[in-house]
């Protein structure tokens, strides 16, 4: 649904939407870890206790979510405006990693003479969890130089910072947020863009977050990151007329710090 406000250049948006998003190919495999009978360091059983097995988990249901966008938005000549923007979604299925029991029966137990395996045993897997929501707020601006004095034409600037909260934490990592959720979040950009030439440089920010990677076993480890902050600068020409009309050249530089 979108309206608009007063003048041509000023607009307000506001959505409505049920969504889904299926999981991760690799979560909703069959395929598992083989658990062995959890011991000491002087190798002495604990009564039969598996170890934590990995896992993929096929039953897997896909993300499902209800949400709400808002969005008030001003522009300025062609190529500069303002916006500010909100969103909330309602989570009614969400994957997370976590633990469950499961049936060890029929796995080979790698056990010392006399042990008997319990019959269950922990896996770490994709799991389905429910309720719960994501909000934000952000705030984003572009600017064209010519805007402001005609001898600026070609640069520009642009900005953005987000702001997020979400009501999910993962209990069996800690109380870690969402998986891949940063709290904050930024990103600025300087640029100049005329005859052919370009050039660019921008920052980028996230604050801490949780993510999950795969060890050399390919088993999921959730771990929380340290913020990430990255600075790039991009040079580049188009050649417009001449034998290399169509040719462009590019050289991009990233420094993380």
């Amino acid at each position: 649904v979108r309206a608009f406000v007063r003048e041509p250049h000023e607009k307000a948006r506001f959505s409505l939407a049920k969504t889904m998003a299926r999981p991760n190919i690799v979560d909703m495999r069959a395929g598992t870890s083989t658990p062995t009978v959890l011991t000491d360091a002087a190798g002495t059983p604990h009564a039969g206790e598996w170890t934590t097995a990995y896992s993929g988990n096929p039953e897997l249901q896909p993300w499902r979510a209800t949400s709400v966008d808002l969005s008030v938005e001003k522009y300025f000549g062609k190529r500069s405006y303002v916006s500010a923007a909100a969103f909330r979604k309602n989570l009614l299925n969400y994957i997370y990693n976590g633990l469950a029991k499961r049936d060890n029966t029929g796995f080979p137990a790698v056990a010392p003479p006399g042990v008997t395996p319990l019959q269950f045993g922990p896996v770490m897997q994709p799991l389905n969890g429910q309720g719960g929501y994501i909000e934000g707020l952000e705030l984003s601006a572009t600017v064209d130089g010519a805007l402001l004095h005609r001898r600026l034409d070609g640069f520009g600037a642009q900005a953005t910072v987000s702001r997020l909260h979400s009501s999910i934490v993962e209990k069996d990592n800690g109380d870690a947020p969402l998986n891949g959720m940063s709290r904050m979040s930024n990103a600025v950009s300087v640029y100049y863009e005329k005859q052919g030439i370009s050039a660019r440089i921008s920052q980028r920010y996230r604050s801490a977050f949780t993510a999950t990677t795969r060890d050399i076993f390919l088993n999921a480890t959730t771990r929380r990151q340290a913020p990430d902050n990255v600075a790039d600068l991009q040079l580049g020409y188009a050649f417009a007329d001449g034998p290399h009309n169509g040719l462009s050249v590019l050289l991009q530089v990233n420094n993380p710090f």
